[in-house]
């Protein structure tokens, strides 16, 4: 069985949307094999549409039509759901398709998928293309809100992600979003934990944000790993930061880029404290990170490319990307723009 990009997106589906719930719970310190196994409902039918057209995988638009056209004569909102993430920005690069990603979307919400529900409405509500429809603002809280009544685990999630950002319809209120992550967690959430060491760490408690991202970096949330990465890497010690490394580099396998420019700048910062020229590693995760969209992976590329602190440097390529950077609106990137023109 291949374990290639559609594995990875299966992981990400499965953790990022965090569908792995039971009615009783989950022991915080069960790994990612345990929760795996302990599936219901959305999870068991992602899995399966996984399985089935892992051989051959959907890696090309033909494959793709045809598990759609399979999806939509089931009426299969599992199906659905899969594949619009598959299609989306967190999916397989060669079959993003944002608007068809949201078609996909609309369908499995008509068909009852809680999740999809929820995601549409936490998505509306940032309103990013193409969801930045007329009326989207209300749409999408009403979505959402829809979903959360149901006690869904992503649905709460989701409700307390848009707490925290203020969103429409969704007043900033740590205590509700905490609230919100607790009840998410206990149905067996694993990605919670992050989110849930986010509102703890703003409310003071640390130590206990520590241990949540503790217990999701174990569990293999890509997120919880990149924010004890970070965590550790401010801590400084070199066992901190060996494992720092560690975790930063495995959360950058799921293809975000924040994460890929989380690492870079690790790794830049290492070179540095070293006295060394930079690695072409960090060079091709910073191209992947800004390929993806990420202005901040643009102007460092850039930087480290002028200024020749990489091991092969090309000063006009790194002026290059300087100026693409302060064109799409980077601050520090216009500066330099302003002081060398």
């Amino acid at each position: 069985m291949r374990r290639d990009n559609l594995y990875s997106m299966l992981c990400s589906v499965l953790i990022l949307l965090l569908v792995v719930a039971s009615s009783n719970g989950a022991p915080e310190t069960e790994n990612a094999t345990q929760a795996s196994t302990r599936t219901s409902g959305n999870a068991a039918g992602l899995a399966s549409w996984y399985w089935f057209y892992d051989d051959p995988p959907i890696h090309d638009r033909a494959h793709l039509a045809t598990a759609i056209d399979a999806a939509r004569k089931s009426k299969s909102a599992d199906g659905l759901f899969f594949l619009s993430e598959l299609t989306s920005s967190r999916g397989v690069p060669a079959l993003k398709d944002d608007q068809l990603s949201k078609t996909l979307l609309e369908e499995a919400d008509a068909l009852g998928h809680n999740a999809a529900r929820a995601t549409l409405g936490l998505k509306l509500l940032f309103a990013q293309a193409p969801f930045d429809e007329a009326n989207g603002l209300e749409r999408g809280a009403a979505l959402l809100k829809r979903a959360a009544e149901t006690r869904d685990p992503v649905a709460l999630l989701y409700a307390g992600v848009a707490r925290i950002n203020d969103l429409h319809g969704f007043p900033r209120n740590l205590d509700a979003a905490r609230s919100a992550f607790e009840e998410s967690l206990l149905l067996g959430n694993l990605r919670a934990h992050y989110f849930l060491a986010l509102v703890l760490n703003e409310q003071g408690e640390q130590a206990a944000a520590r241990r949540h991202l503790e217990i999701g970096a174990r569990a293999g949330d890509p997120q919880a790993k990149n924010g004890l990465a970070l965590v550790l890497w401010k801590a400084g010690a070199k066992e901190s930061s060996s494992r720092a490394l560690e975790l930063a580099r495995d959360a950058t396998q799921y293809g975000t880029p924040q994460f890929q420019y989380d690492y870079a700048t690790m790794l830049v910062e290492k070179a540095r404290g070293a006295g060394e020229r930079v690695p072409d590693e960090v060079d091709e995760l910073l191209e992947r990170a800004a390929d993806a969209g990420s202005l901040d992976a643009l102007y460092l590329r850039g930087a480290l490319h002028a200024n020749r602190m990489l091991q092969h440097s090309d000063p006009e390529l790194g002026r290059q990307l300087i100026h693409q950077a302060a064109a799409a609106g980077h601050p520090s990137a216009r500066e330099g723009v302003r002081a060398t023109d």
